[in-house]
């Protein structure tokens, strides 16, 4: 069965029908050899009292002849007895000194036309076989032992009236042929089903199970053949839905905490514009111009931390999606960081902050990336230096290299809580609990994240020599299965 189960599982379809039917077909020869032989052997005594009576028949009118007599000899067994009988009780030749069994004497008498055979009671059957010919009239009697199948009346009856050798062919050996034949091919049809179905089944009710919306199991995928194949295709599709489920609903709670974040952070924003509000409607006529304004000021800062805290929310499920394309350019690296500059010293100036671009490209230097999505990168990761930084430096440092590009952001700040490192990417992420993150949503970095990783690169953050932060980014020189678009990005 070790060797059958290996055969199964490793040996190709075709190739195991082949192997079963020569299997086959050599067991059923060999089998069929086996039982011919121990049925020559069973029916040995059945065929060697039939061809004396055959050989007594044909040769009837020899039968007195010394030649019949002597050949008649060679071909009866010594421990048979026999008599040739004349219609006038003269008994020509016996090979036995007994006189003629008494069984016989009415038989005799009655002189019959047919063959008799009589069982007596020590268990031999005289046969009475009647002679008719030009040369004598009268009948030949053998004795011999009641050994398997002499007696039978059916096997008796099917040999007079055809022949011995008609029935071995026809009741013995084409049987036995058929049988073997069949029974063999009926086995390994079997086995070569089982092989089979034993798959085919697990097929079916791994399908069943992933019907009922289980996939917490596993498919044997031991098999080395077409049937391997497709088990292996299925365990691999199962595998992936799995994992697509499991992103799914991890993709859901994530968007439930985001949403509950995001309802608890709007909620700060929303009091003050309700309280700013109600000062306004109540106090209205008591209000100073320069009070009215400051509250108006306020309400709006407020209503437009709750509009970038849902353009956040709705940004990372658009960028969460599988199905989602970057707008791949070519586009002229020092263009796209001199507007990085233009847009940030300003603000810089404003707070002491020194704004600096080190660069290793040259003025022709293109890279092909997504220019909007990469510039909202980086104008979040400065804005969270500017917000960390008081009266230090900012660094933008650009390095093209042979596999791609990189970015590094690095600025004089406060850093990196070495606790908190691996989590500055992960949703609802604010550092420091202090007043300066209280206009945070915590989603900055993890849509850079995003963003980055649509690109198929990579970033990474820690504290550097300064005593502040760095964010490094790296872009790949290609980017596969992204939606590239002809129409050059505009420098506003």
């Amino acid at each position: 069965m070790g060797r059958l189960k290996y055969l199964n599982r490793n040996l190709k379809l075709k190739t195991q029908f082949l192997l079963f039917f020569i299997i086959s077909a050599f067991l059923a020869a060999f089998l069929s050899i086996i039982l011919l032989l121990i049925s020559i052997f069973l029916f040995h005594d059945l065929k060697q009292v039939n061809e004396i009576k055959d050989y007594v028949e044909l040769n009837a009118e020899n039968a007195l002849n010394q030649n019949y007599q002597k050949e008649l000899k060679r071909r009866i067994p010594d421990d048979f007895d026999y008599w040739l009988f004349i219609t006038d009780d003269n008994i020509p030749y016996t090979s036995t000194s007994n006189s003629m069994p008494i069984e016989l004497s009415n038989i005799i008498q009655n002189r019959p036309t047919k063959e008799i055979n009589i069982v007596t009671d020590e268990n031999h059957i005289i046969s009475y076989i009647p002679l008719h010919s030009k040369n004598i009239e009268g009948a030949f009697i053998l004795k011999y032992k009641n050994k398997l199948f002499l007696n039978s009346k059916f096997i008796n009856k099917i040999i007079d009236k055809t022949s011995y050798t008609a029935f071995f062919n026809l009741f013995i050996i084409l049987p036995i042929m058929i049988l073997c034949t069949f029974i063999t091919a009926f086995i390994f049809s079997l086995l070569f089903a089982r092989g089979i179905n034993k798959p085919l089944k697990e097929l079916i009710n791994a399908s069943e199970t992933i019907k009922h919306g289980r996939l917490d199991f596993a498919i044997n995928t031991s098999y080395n053949n077409e049937i391997g194949q497709v088990l292996k295709s299925f365990e691999d599709m199962r595998k992936t839905l799995q994992d697509s489920l499991k992103k799914q609903w991890t993709m859901e709670e994530q968007r439930k905490d985001m949403i509950l974040s995001l309802t608890h952070n709007i909620k700060t924003p929303v009091t003050i514009i309700n309280g700013h509000l109600e000062l306004i409607s109540s106090y209205e006529q008591s209000l100073t111009s320069n009070q009215k304004k400051e509250s108006m000021d306020i309400i709006v800062h407020n209503a437009d931390r709750i509009r970038v805290m849902i353009n956040q929310l709705n940004e990372i499920w658009d960028l969460e999606r599988t199905n989602f394309s970057l707008f791949i350019q070519d586009v002229s690296l020092s263009k796209f960081t001199k507007k990085i500059k233009d847009n940030f010293d300003q603000i810089c100036s404003k707070e002491n902050i020194s704004f600096k671009i080190v660069s290793s490209i040259h003025e022709e230097d293109t890279f092909s990336f997504d220019p909007i999505r990469m510039n909202e990168v980086f104008e979040n990761i400065i804005s969270n230096s500017i917000k960390f930084t008081n009266n230090g430096e900012i660094k933008f440092e650009i390095k093209k290299e042979e596999a791609g590009i990189s970015f590094k952001i690095s600025d004089t700040g406060n850093g990196f809580n070495e606790k908190e490192l691996e989590y500055i990417f992960n949703k609802d992420y604010k550092g420091d609990e202090g007043v300066k993150s209280i206009n945070s949503s915590g989603l900055g970095l993890y849509i850079c994240k995003l963003i980055v990783e649509k690109h198929n690169g990579k970033i990474k953050g820690f504290n550097n020599g300064m005593g502040g932060a760095s964010i490094e980014i790296f872009l790949p020189q290609s980017l596969m299965h992204k939606t590239k678009i002809q129409t050059p990005y505009t420098y506003n």
